[in-house]
């Protein structure tokens, strides 16, 4: 396919030299030809900015299931698993994800709590897990399973049953981090 003569007449014979325009201008143009790409990254320079910007919220802090007291007082708002994050509006929401998520993972363990009726904490004699109803306390279903979870624990108890399901899954402790701001209702 040959151009028209029209065409030959107006760009016949350009060849664009470093920097210039591909096509002839006859009009502003928006595309450049640059042998490489270090020469048009020096046009455009990349400044680091000199601190960092946090958008995070000031009144949040990050905690760890270490010290379950830490939730005494607090308001979460996320909680990281594995590098997942989750974002939260009560510990009792937190428990709720978080025994989905581990449900996931593997369900083999919670059924087999559910068999023997079993809490992770053992100085509580809450049942945490159980296929009969009545052995749980303010109980919810866990989704599409016939297993009931008790609820209704304070937040540190459920840090602590946090830290107690992790070590039965065999996750890292230093892989579940929560977010929490102090609460107005202290």
């Amino acid at each position: 396919m040959g151009y028209s003569q029209d065409t030959i007449c107006v760009q016949g014979g350009w060849q664009p030299k470093n920097g210039e325009p591909r096509v002839l201008p006859i009009y502003q143009s928006t595309t450049f030809k640059y042998a490489t790409s270090e020469e048009m990254g020096k046009l455009f320079p990349i400044i680091e900015p000199e601190e960092e910007i946090s958008f995070a919220d000031p009144r949040y802090q990050e905690y760890t299931c270490d010290d379950p007291e830490n939730a005494k007082y607090k308001t979460p708002n996320y909680y990281i698993l594995q590098g997942e994050r989750v974002n939260v509006t009560s510990y009792a929401e937190m428990l709720r994800s978080f025994i989905e998520h581990l449900y996931l993972i593997d369900s083999k363990i919670i059924e087999q709590m559910a068999k023997k009726d079993e809490c992770p904490v053992s100085w509580s004699s809450n049942v945490m897990f159980s296929y009969d109803e009545t052995k749980t306390t303010y109980n919810y279903k866990l989704k599409d399973t016939d297993i009931y979870e008790s609820t209704g624990f304070s937040a540190p108890h459920i840090m602590h049953i946090i830290r107690a399901m992790l070590d039965k899954y065999e996750i890292d402790r230093s892989d579940f981090v929560y977010s929490a701001r102090v609460s107005s209702s202290k």
